[in-house]
């Protein structure tokens, strides 16, 4: 890694929340969300689309965002999740979404922490 991508990341972890935090981490996805959906627009597909919709839906409401961030733990195993596992069947009933795009959700939620963790 270069001088000045270290510099850039450094400076950017300033900017992430607590994880172990659910409001910290709540209020940092939705500061995304704007450039989530302009990703989700530039691509094909509607999937990306649907779980961007789906995550903004969850993150303006406190109560849909306990259940997701419950399931998502911040702490998992890597397993890859399943739409019948109990887990995702209960978020789906509690935020209203489909399985499908629990997963979606939890997915993308994913990714962005690994990414951020691991530079």
């Amino acid at each position: 890694m270069s001088f000045w991508e270290n510099i850039i990341i450094r400076r950017l972890k300033r900017y992430l929340p607590d994880w172990s935090d659910a409001e910290s981490t709540r209020l940092f996805f939705l500061r995304i969300v704007p450039f989530l959906e302009d990703f989700a627009e530039g691509t094909a597909t509607k999937l990306d689309d649907m779980a961007v919709d789906g995550l903004e839906a969850v993150l303006s409401d406190p109560a849909r965002w306990a259940a997701i961030y419950a399931l998502f733990g911040f702490e998992g195993t890597g397993a890859p999740l399943a739409a019948d596992d109990p887990y995702v069947v209960a978020a789906a009933d509690k935020t209203e979404l489909s399985p499908t795009i629990i997963i979606a959700i939890i997915s993308l939620a994913a990714q962005i922490f690994s990414f951020w963790r691991n530079r």
